[in-house]
């Protein structure tokens, strides 16, 4: 048989309306959860604190301390020692803030993924009674329970009934909670029309990840929810950028002044101009 590799995607692709209904509402067997995750692996954002020699390569190496180490050459050179000691003094300085805020950065988004990716949520398994697991073992397919309280959710959920308000902030930057309703089926009695299930038609109805659940609005039975999309899997909505791949520019630039690189070119021509001043009248014969 001829193997080739395949995009592994989320269960948003290629299923209707209807056969979300049909075939996910009572939620998978506990073997096919399991064999989901061999696949998908564990839902979770994994964010790396790098140690501080990887910071320090990266910060050394730019091209702003490349000019710095050949202007303390030349001022090495040159014989104007204090100025090359003052640029070391406020290169060092500048790096060692930079890797201190870069570190603190790392350190609290570790810490924030980390709770998210533990939180307590309730499964439901076919032929089976409901079960509480961590986020973590969320695949695309599994049923959850939305509960009656406040909770960040740990992937994207399609709504299957009830209603829900949710926090969209994070991803929107609007304040103004969203009410989500439940995914119609579509379905005709006598004919079969089901539409596909794409992500850009049916927001409304998605619960997406990171996004907090403020109210909800149960009926006769339990709040359900499909998972469609678990892990660091790429989504429609703009999210915040994943901190494990680069952190904003301005943690490059110190808060000091004295501290600040950009001074430093500026400090040096201004103290040679001073000493070009004074040593002036020595060049001069008296009058």
């Amino acid at each position: 048989s001829k193997r080739s590799f395949i995009v592994l995607r989320g269960l948003e692709q290629n299923i209707s309306c209807s056969d979300l209904h049909k075939s996910y509402l009572d939620g998978l067997v506990y073997q096919e959860s399991q064999n989901r995750k061999l696949i998908y692996g564990p839902n979770v954002i994994a964010v790396q604190v790098p140690p501080y020699w990887r910071l320090l390569s990266k910060e050394i190496l730019n091209p702003f301390y490349a000019f710095q180490a050949f202007s303390v050459i030349l001022w090495f050179v040159e014989a104007y020692y204090p100025y090359a000691v003052a640029i070391i003094v406020m290169s060092v300085s500048s790096i060692a803030l930079s890797l201190y805020t870069a570190r603190k950065q790392y350190t609290m988004l570790h810490d924030m993924v980390q709770s998210h990716n533990s939180i307590r949520v309730s499964v439901l398994r076919k032929g089976s009674a409901s079960e509480t697991v961590s986020s973590s073992e969320l695949v695309p397919g599994d049923v959850i329970v939305i509960p009656e309280r406040e909770m960040m959710l740990p992937c994207d959920v399609v709504l299957m009934n009830g209603a829900v308000v949710v926090n969209e902030s994070m991803l929107t930057g609007e304040s103004v909670p969203v009410t989500k309703t439940p995914l119609p089926d579509l379905c005709e009695a006598g004919t079969y029309n089901a539409p596909i299930f794409r992500l850009q038609d049916y927001k409304r109805h998605v619960l997406f990840c990171g996004t907090r659940i403020i109210q909800v609005r149960p009926y006769e039975q339990l709040v359900k929810a499909v998972v469609i999309r678990t892990g660091e899997a790429p989504r429609p909505p703009p999210r915040p950028l994943p901190p494990h791949r680069h952190l904003p520019s301005d943690s490059h630039h110190p808060s000091l002044p004295l501290s600040s690189p950009s001074l430093s070119p500026c400090l040096s021509l201004t103290l040679l101009s001073l000493s070009s001043l004074s040593l002036s009248p020595l060049s001069h014969s008296p009058l």
